[in-house]
């Protein structure tokens, strides 16, 4: 029993590296245990015997898990779910944001079902700092391209037109960032809020610095942004659902102002100390606006480049 015990450990190990490893174990262990139930089913049927589910206490035998499998197998499964797989990630909750959300479902039911949406379709985020707008766009199930479902304004933001590169420096960021199901923030002393995920793969390529960076609800931006509480509860309940049903992550796209040609003119007839970054950034933004859908983003010395995100058939 030791040994198995040392040699589950073993596959523990193996499978926080490599987790299709024991995945292919555990169907390995699965597919000989039906092997035996097929051959044995079959040499009954030959013989003429019964095969009915009242077994004798050897053909229960021979259904039980091998000696390594059981019952480690069972402690491995904790691990990694009952197909080897990593299991979904928790949406957190608590008592109060469920009742919140159940309330703007209710509420939001009818305005999206006039646009086609529905609480569960996949969002994408774009906010302007400038215009101090925040657009919410969605993409139904039959649809390939995103729509824009709503504009909210922000009641407030921190710090002037520029990225966020340090702790304390009062600036709020600006990039692609990326909400997860970790990223909610059912509690907090701003009502409900949004981790926006900074520092991104970029920022920590240029070693920016900084923390918890939030969309919330509220008048105070406290170091990051902020809308009201109508418009929270229902942003939240929306991102919350895509997270459930539909995305596993919401992109959030964050820029100085509307990087059209003609603003991006006046910024280098004015100059600017950022004009080499909002440069890189319009090119996300010029992608979005042209494709409709949220690029691909790979980043390479502190530069992000765009691509077509290639769906998973």
């Amino acid at each position: 029993m030791l040994s198995y015990r040392v040699f589950s450990i073993l596959v523990i190990g193996i499978g926080l590296s490599s987790p299709w490893l024991v995945r292919d174990w555990l169907s390995s262990g699965t597919a000989g245990k039906l092997r035996i139930h097929s051959s044995t089913s079959s040499t009954e049927a030959s013989r003429g015997e019964p095969t009915s589910d009242e077994s004798s206490p050897d053909r229960d035998s021979s259904r039980s898990l091998s000696s390594i499998a059981h019952p480690d197998r069972r402690l491995i499964e904790g691990f990694f779910g009952e197909s080897g797989v990593a299991p979904k990630a928790v949406i957190p909750e608590t008592p109060r944001s469920r009742a919140i959300t159940a309330s703007a479902t209710l509420k939001l039911e009818p305005e999206l079902e006039k646009l086609g949406f529905r609480c569960g379709d996949s969002v994408v985020l774009r906010l302007f700092k400038e215009e101090g707008e925040l657009e919410i766009w969605m993409q139904p199930d039959s649809e390939s391209l995103y729509s824009l479902f709503k504009i909210v304004r922000l009641t407030a933001s921190s710090g002037r037109l520029g990225p966020k590169t340090h702790e304390g420096d009062g600036q709020t960021p600006e990039g692609f960032y990326s909400i997860l199901a970790k990223n909610l923030r059912p509690k907090t002393q701003h009502y409900l809020g949004l981790d926006l995920g900074y520092p991104n793969e970029r920022d920590r390529q240029l070693n920016r610095t900084g923390s918890d960076l939030m969309l919330h609800a509220g008048k105070s931006a406290a170091g990051g942004y902020a809308i009201s509480q109508d418009a929270m509860e229902e942003l939240y309940t929306l991102c919350d659902a895509a997270l459930r049903r539909a995305s596993p992550e919401i992109p959030v796209q964050i820029y100085p102002f509307r990087l059209t040609d003609r603003r991006m003119d006046r910024t280098l007839t004015q100059g600017s100390a950022w004009l080499e970054e909002w440069t890189n950034l319009k090119e996300g933004y010029d992608f979005f606006e042209n494709v409709r859908q949220p690029p691909r983003i790979d980043v390479v010395d502190g530069v992000y480049h765009f691509s077509i995100e290639q769906k998973k058939m």
